[in-house]
């Protein structure tokens, strides 16, 4: 009866590590799919005349800000792009790359383009 009960427990303890492994993994192949990293609801990113309207401005002088697509200091003289949508400022050179495969902004994640739902 001991041996019947301690197996009938090892057992439900089993069952129910596998039930929190199983998930974990749903939680992460979830995430995986909305970020774009199996194929799956990939963001695509801004079309090119889209990009091209996107305002830019030369830095007229450092402000301490960093790009955070390369993470080097914005400094006077630097070609650089603010999004309309979140007013966050970037290399231009860098945030086109990005805005190429994203249409997010790299910061925030909110729609990189006021009112679009790229």
């Amino acid at each position: 009866m001991a041996a019947a009960f301690i197996l009938a427990s090892a057992l439900s303890a089993l069952a129910g590590v596998g039930g929190l492994i199983l998930a974990i993994q749903v939680c992460v192949v979830r995430r995986a799919m909305r970020r774009g990293f199996l194929g799956f609801g990939a963001a695509c990113g801004l079309p090119p005349e889209l990009l091209a309207e996107l305002p830019s401005f030369e830095l007229e002088q450092e402000a301490g800000d960093e790009c955070a697509v390369c993470l080097e200091k914005l400094e006077a003289g630097d070609r650089c792009r603010r999004l309309p949508a979140c007013t966050h400022a970037f290399h231009a050179r860098c945030v086109d790359s990005w805005l190429r495969r994203s249409s997010r902004c790299p910061t925030c994640r909110t729609s990189a383009v006021a009112g679009e739902s790229w």
